[in-house]
């Protein structure tokens, strides 16, 4: 997937299954909101997302970017706390900061 000077991969792991409509718009509005802080703080570095329904019990969503400017985690930023809100009304979880390696990401689960 790419848009302009961003380019974005998905990998899918694991045997996709119905998610329901719920799920489907939780997973739809992370990606979209991780996307959208990754093009305005990493511009034109690549993204990774990973939809993982390798675990029986869950399926997760994790997006992955070059952190390049100051980025703050979801506590700070008022789009990922209300993802983390819709997460946890479905019964899931959400984190998003940096990691080693210079990496931000974003990653919500919710159960199977």
């Amino acid at each position: 997937i790419a848009e302009g000077d961003f380019p974005a991969g998905l990998e899918t792991v694991g045997d996709p299954r119905r998610l329901s409509p719920e799920a489907d718009q939780a997973f739809f509005r992370v990606a979209q909101e991780a996307l959208t802080n990754a093009r305005k703080h990493a511009p034109g570095a690549p993204a990774r997302l990973r939809l993982d329904y390798s675990r029986a019990d869950a399926t997760t969503l994790q997006i992955e970017n070059p952190e390049t400017h100051a980025q703050e985690g979801g506590d700070g930023a008022f789009g990922l706390l209300s993802l983390r809100q819709r997460m946890q009304q479905l019964g899931g979880r959400f984190s998003a900061g940096s990691h080693s390696g210079g990496r931000f990401i974003v990653q919500a689960e919710i159960p199977a």
